[in-house]
């Protein structure tokens, strides 16, 4: 086994928490084969906020988020609660215009709230490649492990 990478910490989710007075960091709102550190000589991990999915082609996102949600608002992260597994990993890759040649075997869906009286929803999209010969272990969001 490689040096392992830790992945960013999250939050256990709950009900309510992104309207909490305090700001949520990092909750988990669902995660599907998904590690807590990972070999990134094998493993592969992208990386996105939705600002940044945004940033790059709002248009894109907009479509990607009617597309899927039927909506281009914030929701993500309820609406990823809601929805098949495999449908939410295609919205994921697709918002991230993942590598189509990568096996991608995992996704997480972090939600944070954000500075100032809106305290808006901002999301963080995640994907993971498992390497075939990798030992990195992944979890789901009913056993996902928190810091």
């Amino acid at each position: 086994m490689g040096i392992m990478v830790q992945v960013e910490e999250a939050q256990s989710y709950h009900p309510g928490g992104m309207d909490a007075v305090e700001r949520a960091k990092n909750m988990l709102f669902s995660q599907w084969m998904f590690p807590l550190s990972f070999d990134p000589n094998l493993d592969l991990l992208v990386s996105k906020t939705h600002a940044e999915v945004l940033q790059q082609s709002r248009t894109h996102a907009l479509e990607v988020m009617r597309k899927y949600q039927g909506m281009d608002g914030p929701g993500i992260g309820l609406w990823a609660q809601r929805t098949d597994t495999f449908k939410v990993l295609s919205f994921v890759k697709e918002m991230l215009k993942a590598n189509p040649d990568v096996l991608w075997t995992g996704y997480r869906i972090l939600g944070s709230t954000g500075e100032g009286v809106a305290r808006l929803p901002h999301w963080t999209l995640q994907l993971f490649a498992k390497h075939p010969e990798s030992d990195t272990e992944v979890y789901c969001k009913h056993n996902a492990p928190f810091g």
